[in-house]
């Protein structure tokens, strides 16, 4: 086989996979939203039969806006809540810390809210044995 023949495979097989990996993805999330519907992040099982069940585990991504509106927020909060100041919920990236952001009051993450974007991490799917 030639160089030119190994490359025309190569390409050939890369976009097979590419294709493929998508089209995995796609089936993934059909398969969970019809396990799982209107799932919250956490580790959820189903059983499917044949002593194996189907696992879930979701989770959230939350990304931050920088900016005047961030410095408003981290302001108004730091307002309501004054020791934020010298507390780590924001790493300067700007990059949540969630389990400290998760632990404010109720009316400080609000202060919040308004740039902090939830987004869903991809849902990690596996089909258990569970007589092993």
């Amino acid at each position: 086989m030639d160089l030119q023949h190994a490359i025309a495979q190569w390409n050939t097989i890369r976009a097979e996979a590419e294709r493929l990996k998508l089209l995995e993805r796609q089936w993934r999330d059909y398969v969970a939203q019809l396990a799982f519907p209107n799932v919250k992040k956490g580790t959820h099982r189903v059983p499917v039969g044949n002593s194996q069940e189907l696992k879930l585990v979701a989770s959230m991504r939350r990304e931050i806006e920088s900016g005047p509106a961030l410095e408003e927020a981290y302001r108004m909060a730091t307002i309501i809540e004054p020791s934020l100041a010298s507390r780590s919920i924001l790493r300067w990236t700007p990059t949540l810390n969630a389990k400290e952001f998760d632990a404010l009051p109720p009316q400080v993450q609000a202060c919040f809210h308004s740039v902090i974007m939830l987004k869903p991490n991809t849902p990690q799917l596996t089909l258990e044995d569970k007589t092993k």
